[in-house]
């Protein structure tokens, strides 16, 4: 899984204020690719400092999030971790899973006892995995 993955980090530009893109560096096997057939990207959008990166406060809820799907899903073959990127105002983690409704139950479970996030998920058919390819394609320019 991308948990065992390794991951590089390249930086951009949104809107004028830096990115920061985290990344699996090697694209996973076919069979995986065919198991994960969707792309999901769970998006937290805040208010930016000067600099377009989070407060320490929403940083740390950000990664107390990005733990709490990691051992609850990720670690339980819900999900892939692919890329994460944060700056300009919003950090999205992109995954690819088998199927919605299995992991949105389970991301259910895993956020029950945690306050209320303002996050948003949105769901993409994407068996080629084009959105990693992209960014490889991107990051190689």
């Amino acid at each position: 899984m991308a948990s065992e993955a390794n991951w590089s980090v390249a930086e951009g530009e949104r809107n004028g204020l830096p990115v920061i893109v985290r990344f699996i560096t090697e694209m996973p096997s076919q069979d995986t690719r065919e198991a994960y057939r969707w792309l999901t990207i769970i998006s937290w959008s805040y208010v930016p400092g000067e600099s377009g990166m989070p407060t320490p406060e929403d940083n740390q809820r950000m990664y107390d999030l990005e733990d709490a799907l990691e051992a609850s899903l990720e670690s339980k073959g819900y999900c892939i971790q692919v890329i994460s990127r944060t700056g300009g105002g919003i950090r999205e983690y992109s995954y690819y899973i088998r199927e919605r409704e299995e992991f949105i139950d389970a991301l259910n479970g895993a956020l029950a006892n945690k306050p209320r996030l303002p996050i948003e998920i949105n769901f993409y058919e994407d068996p080629a995995w084009s959105e990693l390819q992209n960014l490889y394609e991107s990051v190689t320019r």
